[in-house]
């Protein structure tokens, strides 16, 4: 999976675009999927 990572202290310009392992749940856990979402909307389409 794709990840973006802070490993130091400042601005958007810290930020880094990785490839990361797939998480794997422990014994206890459970891994659900998220689904992309639109998360703004104009006035109009939120009336």
């Amino acid at each position: 999976m794709r990840a973006i990572r802070q490993h130091a202290f400042g601005g958007p310009e810290e930020l880094r675009l990785e490839e990361m392992p797939d998480p794997r749940p422990a014994g206890d856990q459970v891994r659900i999927r998220a689904i992309e979402e639109e998360t703004s909307c104009s006035t109009a389409s939120c009336a």
